[in-house]
């Protein structure tokens, strides 16, 4: 047998598809017109700050597209192939577990490595302006190497263990969370309430670390070039060995857990056990869900499945963890004030957490149940297609609404933060400006809330596969937000604001926001209300007229 026969297979279709091409050319025109942007905004810097700026902006934004690779592009494919049932198949013949994982990486992110080649050309021309070293460079495009790999080898290991799209993408966003901010917030934490040596150690297999080593303003420090290639090594390291634990245990895991529901007698239990008080808690829950399925049987079906998955919780709970620490550094200890900045980027991290999982959810029953036909049963049924909108749209709200309350609260108690506590040492300007933020970012989550839940359903019905609709969703409504802080911090950095600039800053980043979330919700609306069977269905087959055939069959034959 040939060595690597589903590689080999794999690069031969990817050769034949006109769309692998066409993605080197897309990413390399994005990242030119980025170029461009950037350069007309930012004319009055001098041409090798300017190099700077262009070479740091670009490092930084192709490493964050090179870390969230494996969230969108392998983290669903081994799973996928389990709720299909098709994995099975590929180990009755002679392949190994290297083989299928292997082949499932070149067939997910052959179009994302090419994407990354193609935009390193535009990398390398601020070595032509000046500013940058060509060991710079170099060390910057192993790190999106090295990131890459990172990232497309945990999203393997995970859909390797996970049997649900949700739990596996959700598990690789936890695990990229705890490598890029978890090891640095902890690295952190000792920082600032112990005394000892700083432990470094955590930081090495942190992606951003290695990335912030591969600067020259880092590199040259006494210990910054033994740093960045330990780090290095380790991140390399990580990815090898993720792919070589997919590998090992695929063969072991392919199969899809199913937990079938039990019948048991409650009278056989002791009172007062632990056992009776979880069936009891779970009756009232099944009780719930029976009024929900009198009201609307596709919300029954929607609040059937949990929240969050495993993974996903975790990630929750460690982000609140540390928000509370940091906040009450910020409050009580006054040489800690810079911990309020950490609790602002964190409750930042809790807003896209939050409308990530909306995403996630919203999209999910639809896509599933199209691809695997059940959508098609669905609309046969008597169920109105008004009352599988609804439904989802009410699922949505009831699933999400204690969490939207919670990142909204978060914003509150800043808020109140800026007010009354004396250790951050405000005036008036700056309680404004963080007022502004902080209640505009509460608004902001609600109005996403409600367009990502309508978006989501609409592009769920037009791409089958739940990555894509995730994917799809999360651009059309955050990408116009993502790109103005994007802008934010590198745009304006030839610019000297004042507290009024900043001001009008925010408040046009939320007036963008806003103006995003009402158009796509008005277009997914009028796209929904064309009707379910009309989505599904575009371009229905023209049959015959009940005449045209009789006749024809009564034409006399002049033969």
């Amino acid at each position: 047998m040939t060595f690597l026969p589903i590689v080999e297979r794999e690069l031969r279709v990817g050769a034949r598809r006109a769309s692998t091409y066409w993605w080197r050319c897309v990413a390399a025109g994005a990242a030119l017109l980025v170029w461009l942007l950037l350069v007309w905004i930012n004319q009055r810097l001098s041409t090798p700050q300017l190099s700077r700026l262009l070479f740091t902006a670009f490092s930084v934004l192709a490493f964050g597209v090179c870390l969230l690779a494996g969230v969108f592009l392998t983290a669903d494919c081994l799973s996928e192939e389990k709720r299909e049932g098709t994995m099975g198949l590929l180990f009755l013949t002679d392949l190994k577990g290297y083989d299928v994982v292997l082949g499932k990486l070149f067939a997910t992110s052959l179009r994302a490595v090419f994407g990354l080649l193609a935009i390193v050309p535009i990398l390398a021309l601020p070595l032509l302006m000046g500013g940058v070293t060509v060991g710079e460079f170099w060390r910057v495009v192993l790190v999106l190497l090295a990131s890459v790999l990172l990232s497309l080898s945990l999203g393997m290991a995970v859909s390797a263990t996970q049997t649900d799209s949700r739990q596996a993408m959700g598990g690789t966003l936890l695990g990229l969370l705890l490598l890029s901010g978890g090891l640095p917030a902890l690295w952190w934490m000792h920082a600032l309430f112990s005394r000892g040596p700083h432990l470094d150690a955590l930081l090495l297999p942190s992606p951003p670390y290695l990335l912030q080593c591969a600067f020259d303003w880092a590199y040259r420090l006494r210990s910054g070039g033994h740093a960045f290639w330990v780090s290095l090594q380790m991140v390399l390291a990580s990815g090898v060995l993720l792919l070589a634990f997919a590998a090992v245990l695929l063969p072991r895991r392919w199969q899809a857990q199913q937990e079938g529901n039990q019948v048991l007698d409650l009278s056989a239990l002791p009172p007062g056990s632990k056992r009776l008080a979880e069936l009891a808690k779970k009756n009232s829950r099944d009780a719930a869900r029976a009024r929900a399925l009198q009201q609307n049987p596709f919300l029954w079906l929607v609040c059937r499945t949990p929240l969050l998955g495993g993974p996903a919780n975790a990630l929750l709970v460690l982000l609140i963890l540390f928000w509370v620490i940091f906040f009450q550094a910020s409050l009580w200890l006054h040489r800690f004030n810079y911990a309020f900045i950490v609790c602002l980027f964190l409750s930042y991290a809790l807003h896209q957490f939050f409308k990530y999982a909306v995403a996630l959810d919203a999209t999910r029953r639809f896509s599933e149940d199209r691809r695997s036909g059940a959508l098609e049963l669905l609309l046969v049924s008597p169920v109105p297609e008004e009352d599988l909108i609804a439904g989802q749209e009410r699922g949505l709200r009831r699933r999400f609404g204690p969490l939207l309350r919670l990142v909204m609260g978060l914003n509150l108690a800043l808020s109140g933060a800026v007010l009354f506590s004396s250790n951050l040492g405000m005036n008036e300007t700056d309680q404004a400006i963080f007022l502004e933020l902080f209640l505009g970012g509460a608004l902001i989550a609600w109005v996403d809330f409600r367009a990502l839940g309508i978006v989501g359903i609409a592009t769920s019905l037009k791409y089958p596969r739940h990555h894509r609709a995730v994917l799809a969703t999360l651009s059309r409504v955050l990408l116009p937000p993502w790109g103005a802080v994007f802008a934010l911090v590198f745009v304006l950095q030839s610019v000297s604001m004042s507290p009024e600039g900043f001001a009008t800053v925010f408040a046009s980043w939320f007036v963008l926001g806003l103006v995003t979330d009402i158009l796509v919700s008005q277009r997914a609306r009028a796209t929904v209300n064309l009707g379910l069977r009309n989505l599904l269905n575009p371009e229905p087959e023209k049959f015959p007229t009940p005449t045209e055939a009789p006749v024809r069959a009564l034409q006399p034959n002049r033969a």
